[in-house]
């Protein structure tokens, strides 16, 4: 077993182990059915009081998560990354409030994870030194569930990265998906399910960076932005 795959099965043990700390009395899996069965609905292996009310498969056929993976993950930890997040957000606003033109740049800072979600290191380093941020506080690199032939494709409504399966590609969001971001590959475009219309994709580079996904659900997300409005 390779380095990567010894630390996929230890993952999988350990969210096994949590599963069975969360509700006891659920048969306990192995790594391999618990591996299994992230390609079954979760209706059918889940207990409701972990799952709620997400339905769906965790893992598409080409490995990429699927929105229901994403929400699940966020929601089983939305608290503590709603406070992370916050707390970030509150640093930032408190060293505004102390330096000249503070109020301007904390405009410009908020304004600059709105508009992109997927920038370079080049200009983050120029907003954030200021602030006393990192470029890993708020930004990532692209998944390769992201990338298709060396482009990602943001997504029309919360201009984050789109996640790409082999029938279709769409918004983590669930919200943006209703609103129609989820689309169709054709003839190598990309075609809006709803409208017909082709959405360009943004080219990848080694500077390509993206917001991270905390940063995503409570700030570029209609439904949570006004969480972070102060």
């Amino acid at each position: 077993m390779d380095r990567e795959a010894y630390r996929r099965f230890e993952l999988l043990r350990q969210a096994s182990a949590q599963l069975h700390r969360l509700h006891p009395a659920h048969v306990v899996m192995t790594a391999q059915e618990l591996e299994a069965n992230f390609r079954r609905p979760l209706e059918t292996w889940l207990p409701d009081e972990i799952r709620g009310e997400l339905t769906g498969v965790l893992l598409a056929l080409s490995n990429a998560p699927t929105r229901t993976c994403t929400e699940l993950l966020l929601e089983f930890n939305a608290r503590e990354q709603y406070e992370q997040t916050q707390q970030l957000i509150r640093r930032v606003r408190d060293i505004c409030k102390a330096i000249p033109e503070g109020d301007a740049l904390y405009r410009s800072f908020r304004e600059f994870l709105v508009l992109n979600g997927k920038t370079t290191r080049h200009p983050l380093r120029v907003l954030f030194q200021p602030l006393d941020l990192s470029v890993e506080d708020l930004y990532r690199q692209p998944e390769r569930h992201e990338v298709l032939a060396g482009k990602m494709y943001l997504c029309p409504s919360c201009h984050w990265p789109m996640t790409i399966t082999q029938s279709h590609i769409a918004c983590p969001s669930q919200w943006c998906e209703h609103a129609g971001s989820i689309f169709d590959l054709h003839r190598r475009q990309v075609i809006n399910r709803l409208d017909g219309n082709s959405l360009k994709g943004q080219v990848v580079s080694d500077e390509t960076l993206v917001l991270q996904d905390a940063c995503w659900k409570f700030t570029l997300l209609p439904s949570s932005a006004l969480a972070l409005s102060e």
